[in-house]
């Protein structure tokens, strides 16, 4: 599956943050495949997570140089329209966040990266999903589970609060107000650094291609750099 990537600098009128965007433009992504599309109509970026033997990598390179190492907020309103089984206990992953490598890395090479918006899917069991990566493969035993997914709707804040730690707020509305739950991770290698690009990747192990899937969209992409509190 050929890689897909974004408009670097796609920025929303009104914005208070470093970095916005919509998807309302048809310039956010110049090659769209099967496991990703932008809906230009509705401003969202749809995305396929299924275990069929396609790994992909999508990017944005939002700031155009790398977040602050210890300092940055970002939030997304992420909706799950697809949570089914493909019939067998083997699973998919679907991995999110800030990593140091573009689109052009692929999904599984040795990175620095930071995923609060990781998903897996078997056929008993979908989860929300974190980890990181300091300098090597994030792979399937990256990370831990954080919560309980469904076909739904999350408002999602995440936040490097320090070198060594960050935090993962799900919450049920718009406003992030109505929280569902949270994660912190305190345990972060301080040597996770250079982190630039926002990216989404499907990541499974091709055998069987059974089609467990985590399907949905994301809107309204935020990024607020050399903070931890949101503007």
């Amino acid at each position: 599956m050929p890689p897909t990537i974004f408009n670097p600098y796609r920025y929303t009128a009104g914005c208070v943050w470093d970095y916005c965007s919509d998807w309302e433009n048809t310039d956010d992504a110049s090659d769209n495949n099967a496991g990703i599309s932008i809906d230009t109509a509705t401003g969202q970026f749809n995305f396929e997570r299924n275990r069929n033997n396609e790994n992909w990598k999508a990017s944005i390179d939002p700031l155009g140089a790398t977040l602050d190492n210890t300092a940055w907020v970002m939030r997304v309103q992420q909706t799950i329209t697809d949570n089914a089984s493909g019939g067998s206990a083997f699973g998919n992953w679907g991995w999110a966040g800030i990593s140091d490598k573009d689109y052009t890395s692929g999904s599984e090479v040795a990175c620095d990266q930071i995923s609060t918006l990781g998903m897996f899917r078997t056929n008993t069991v979908a989860q929300y999903r974190q980890g990181y990566c300091d300098g090597v493969v994030m792979s399937s035993s990256t990370g831990s589970y954080i919560g309980a997914s469904s076909e739904e709707t999350r408002y999602i804040e995440s936040i490097r609060q320090s070198s060594t730690s960050f935090q993962i707020w799900y919450f049920t509305d718009s406003g992030f107000s109505s929280e569902d739950f949270n994660y912190q991770q305190t345990s972060l290698p301080s040597t996770v650094i250079n982190l630039r690009y926002f990216f989404i990747s499907n990541w499974d192990i091709s055998s069987p291609a059974d089609n467990n899937s985590i399907d949905g969209y994301m809107k309204t992409l935020q990024i607020a750099d050399g903070v931890t509190v949101a503007p």
